[in-house]
């Protein structure tokens, strides 16, 4: 029996052997089971980091990952390829896309237009002659065809024609400017020299830094022989433009009129250097002219897609546009028009997040250009980023302080949140002071009437009825300061 119970013992004890987990094997699990839960804690901790870095999600509108502004290449499917391959390659991308242009937009003046810019930034006078007189056959009055045919025709020496383009293009757009700095040109071309100081010394009032005007001046009056007339234009182009060699030429006749050798002389002497410099700048790598060549291109299919996405806008194609913005910017990545464009287009179909990014990008490129902040500040009350369109408002007064809109908007912020009640009026009235605008006053009206000024309020607001008397808005607000008091 002792031997049969020692032999039992033996067979259970071999059993429990192959049977059970060795200590070894437990100590393995529980460390691939602890190594499992660290992985998943960093992972929570890691998103909860980014989840709190971006806000609410509810709230936050995910921005698309755009490459960096600054030192970005020139990018096409061709830009591998020799100058000389991509010049032709981008022309044909140009051409096809105005052909493209034609045919969705048959029989519009402004397609029509594009084509005549076209043809002209090619050197092909004949064919932009035609698509410019299509213009005016759809629209007499079609400001740029006047424009574009009065350049054709100054170009060539036609300055009658050249004259009656500008005068009606004059006539389309007052006050636009270099309209009769052409006129005097042809003017001045046409021997009509009284009437050619007429319209250069309209062109000096609405342009004072014109150096071409005063050049001209000086031209005019140095046919007629008066001399001290001549050289105080031409003295003054000079200053507003110190490398004028032309102007340097004109002083040298102008001193040999006035007996003076020795000044006209110096002049002389002046206009040969400049003459000299500028020969010696001129390309004469063959290499160096191609790469120029290929920089006009590229701004030339920019342009052209650019063109063509204002038309595609106003079809509400929007997709079309966009397409045809990332191409200009594929082309030109450093095009501050570009992102422009693209932050106006996200904009309009409501996508702030996106718009406001293309506005900063823009910011890059221009730093100085007030543009790219106010419409950050725009938008970003849409977005209800406050603070940030408060930054925005602000930068736009540093970079253009002597305009009124950073001013006006800055003011309406204030306003419309219920804070900074007091510097709210007191930029409302530099807005004032800058601008004198039906618009202005009624922010400052209303910056006074938040302020407890009932007076001034009212004042103010006669002020904007009075420059914008239909104007519902203005009369209603109005009326309501007038029944408080």
């Amino acid at each position: 029996m002792g031997k049969k119970r020692k032999v039992r013992k033996r067979q259970i004890q071999s059993r429990r052997r192959r049977t059970t987990p060795t200590i070894p094997a437990r100590k393995s699990g529980r460390w691939i089971f602890i190594f499992i839960a660290i992985i998943c804690s960093a992972v929570v901790i890691f998103w909860s980091i980014l989840h709190f870095r971006g806000g609410d999600a509810a709230t936050q509108t995910k921005e698309p990952t755009f490459p960096s502004v600054e030192h970005t290449e020139y990018s096409t499917a061709y830009s591998e390829l020799p100058i000389e391959q991509q010049v032709t390659a981008l022309k044909k991308e140009e051409t096809e896309l105005l052909q493209s242009v034609m045919k969705d937009f048959t029989n519009d003046v402004t397609a029509m237009e594009q084509m005549g810019n076209f043809f002209s930034r090619h050197g092909q006078r004949n064919e932009a002659v035609a698509f410019w007189q299509k213009c005016l056959a759809i629209d007499p009055m079609y400001f740029n065809a006047h424009r574009g045919l009065g350049i054709v025709a100054l170009d060539k020496g036609e300055y009658e024609q050249a004259f009656e383009h500008y005068r009606t293009a004059a006539q389309i757009r007052p006050g636009a400017e270099g309209l009769h700095v052409k006129m005097g040109e042809a003017l001045v071309g046409l021997g009509r020299y009284d009437e050619a100081i007429r319209e250069l010394k309209e062109e000096i009032r609405i342009s004072p830094s014109s150096a071409t005007a005063h050049f001209l001046l000086g031209q005019a009056y140095l046919k007629q022989k008066l001399y001290e007339n001549a050289q105080s234009h031409y003295e003054k182009a000079l200053e507003l433009n110190p490398d004028y060699a032309n102007a340097c030429y004109g002083l040298a006749r102008v001193f040999v009129g006035l007996k003076q050798p020795d000044k006209a002389k110096e002049y002389q002497e002046k206009f040969r250097m400049f003459r000299a410099e500028e020969s010696q700048n001129t390309y004469d790598d063959r290499d160096m002219r191609s790469v120029d060549y290929l920089a006009s291109a590229r701004t030339s299919v920019v342009r052209a897609l650019l063109d063509a996405e204002k038309l595609y806008r106003g079809g509400k194609d929007y997709s079309r546009c966009e397409a045809l913005i990332q191409r200009a910017i594929a082309i030109d990545p450093n095009s501050p028009d570009c992102f422009e464009r693209l932050g106006l287009l996200y904009s309009i179909t409501n996508r702030f997040a996106e718009a406001v990014r293309q506005f900063e990008r823009m910011s890059v490129i221009q730093p100085d250009n007030p543009r790219c902040y106010l419409n950050i500040g725009i938008i970003s009350i849409r977005l209800n980023r406050f603070g940030q369109a408060e930054r925005a408002y602000q930068k736009v007064i540093e970079v253009a302080p002597q305009e009124s809109v950073g001013y006006r908007k800055l003011a309406q912020l204030y306003l419309n949140t219920n804070t900074k009640l007091p510097e709210a009026r007191g930029f409302a009235q530099k807005a004032v002071d800058l601008d004198a605008s039906a618009e202005s006053f009624f922010v400052l009206g209303w910056a006074c009437d938040v302020n407890g000024d009932r007076a001034e309020a009212a004042k103010a607001i006669e002020r904007a009825i009075r420059l914008d008397p239909s104007n519902v808005k203005y009369r209603q607000v109005y009326e309501r300061i007038r029944g408080k008091n």
